[in-house]
């Protein structure tokens, strides 16, 4: 009847119950419950008046149900947890994640593309796309761009490249990259062949020059663009890093001749050219 060594309760000195388990109360699969009752045997009236009547319980099922329940309310509990944590994720998903991509790709000043990125994205359209359509690169230059920090103030210069970031942004076609890779100098991935590319430049550097600039406080600047470019496969060039370093000498060149104007040096050596290093 016993599967271990039962524990006794006492009150006012009348043995009440035994609960046989490893744990009273908690572990116990057993109770035996031990009644005084009044004890009539016939035939023997000197065994007295009263006797101890035994009974046991099996507490096995009610510990099982206790259990069960138990696991439910348990469940029941996790669920509102699983629930609001599955939204979170949802809404870090659809909302902060692309949030936190946009605002680690884009410069903080202009709201175009920053240098990391633009150089990320160039570089994988280039390699993917390099073989079945044209690419040029450009690289642009605000002129003078710091006598205009200097005349008109830092303010106004911030100013200037935000504004002159949106111009890019919204004079190029579907399709283009624009990026600004620091200061006063933006880079573009145009999807076109050298000469389409050029002519849109080209529209570009004169809507720039004759563009009546009005910043904040009134003042009107005069903005003009230095441009340097080059096409994807001129002298052998296909790496983003040759063709960078091409369109730098091109700008190099559109400066050091006056300024405001475009420069492709294919154009301007058509039997061959060469990056010579400073």
């Amino acid at each position: 009847m016993f599967s271990g060594p039962p524990y006794r309760f006492l009150c006012g000195g009348s043995l009440l119950s035994l609960l046989d388990g490893p744990i009273p109360w908690i572990g116990g699969d057993h109770m035996i419950l031990v009644v005084r009752t009044p004890l009539a045997l016939e035939g023997l009236p000197a065994f007295g008046q009263q006797g101890l009547l035994v009974i046991e319980l099996d507490l096995q099922p009610l510990v099982g149900q206790a259990l069960q329940l138990t696991g439910l309310v348990f469940l029941a509990g996790l669920v509102p947890l699983f629930l609001t944590g599955a939204a979170l994720v949802l809404v870090v998903r659809r909302q902060l994640l692309p949030e936190l991509i946009s605002l680690a790709q884009t410069d903080s000043l202009s709201g175009v593309l920053n240098r990391g990125a633009f150089l990320e994205a160039a570089a994988q359209r280039l390699e993917l796309r390099g073989l079945e359509q044209p690419w040029v690169v450009a690289l642009i230059d605000i002129d003078h761009f710091k006598t205009i920090n200097d005349t008109y103030g830092h303010a106004a210069g911030d100013e200037v490249i935000r504004r002159m970031a949106e111009f890019l942004n919204g004079a190029l076609r579907r399709g283009d990259l624009v990026g600004r890779l620091g200061g006063d100098e933006f880079a573009l991935l145009v999807s076109a062949a050298a000469p389409q590319a050029h002519e849109l430049l080209e529209r570009l550097r004169q809507r720039v020059a004759t563009h009546r600039w009005t910043l904040a406080d009134g003042r009107e600047p005069q903005l003009t663009l230095s441009i340097g470019m080059v096409e994807q496969g001129s002298e052998g060039r296909h790496q983003l890093g040759e063709l960078l370093q091409a369109a730098d000498a091109a700008l190099y060149v559109a400066k050091d001749q006056g300024r405001n104007q475009v420069m492709d040096l294919e154009r301007l050596h058509p039997r061959g050219w060469s990056v010579q290093p400073a």
